[in-house]
């Protein structure tokens, strides 16, 4: 089996537990403004920002629109008569203080690193959450590079997005290189894109949907990588 010397990591739900994250901080936030029942609350929001970040990844939406559209929709959806920049705002205070861990995460980084196998970040979060999330979770000195897409205006799948990334690391041969993630349009396809090895990651042992595109290998739990390098 091909061992790769690079690791291209996903952040959100493949080193660091974003649902949870999200869930706890949209929960926290959404009592400022409703008495309703978060749990149904927050199920409805968790539908239409995912389809905010799907459209932003098929090029539709811009990043900086995400922040206020899903709360603009949000509030349509439950007639909350609430300002989405003060709503986005506020969960974005109690998210940015937001940490859960994939399970094994750490223990897998920790024995990446024992191998000296070098590393970095690729996320399409946003900068203003993913920076303070990274400094509290205790794992950005495990890697090279840390590249968010709205620092850099770029975003996964996009082909420009791994082009900037492979300047910011140490120069591979891209057969040597993996991307590891766990979202199919944008890490996965867009390792195909670029023309990177990809793992997709995935725990919850979903079907792959897709004809066109397909992981280099696909996974269930982190340590599992670790048979790859």
């Amino acid at each position: 089996m091909k061992k790769y010397k690079y690791l291209l990591f996903d952040l959100d739900n493949t080193l660091l537990d974003f649902t949870r994250s999200s869930e706890s901080s949209f929960k926290q936030m959404i009592g400022h403004y409703s008495n309703l029942d978060k749990e149904t609350l927050f199920k409805e929001y968790y539908i239409i920002n995912k389809a905010c970040w799907s459209a932003a990844e098929r090029g539709e939406l811009a990043l900086s629109e995400i922040k206020t559209l899903r709360f603009q929709r949000f509030n349509a959806l439950f007639e909350i008569d609430a300002d989405p920049n003060k709503m986005n705002t506020h969960y974005f205070d109690y998210l940015r203080e937001s940490v859960f861990y994939v399970n094994d995460a750490l223990d897998v980084l920790k024995q990446l690193r024992a191998k000296q196998v070098g590393m970095s970040i690729i996320t399409n979060g946003l900068k203003e959450v993913q920076d303070r999330r990274i400094d509290l979770s205790g794992i950005k000195d495990y890697f090279d590079a840390i590249i968010i897409s709205d620092a850099i205006g770029v975003k996964k799948p996009d082909t420009a997005f791994f082009d900037y990334t492979l300047k910011q690391i140490p120069s591979f041969n891209k057969e040597d290189l993996l991307v590891i993630g766990d979202t199919a349009g944008s890490d996965i396809l867009g390792a195909y894109n670029a023309n990177i090895p990809s793992c997709w990651f995935n725990p919850n042992q979903k079907e792959w949907s897709s004809n066109k595109f397909k992981p280099t290998h696909t996974i269930s739990q982190l340590p599992e990588l670790l048979e790859l390098i």
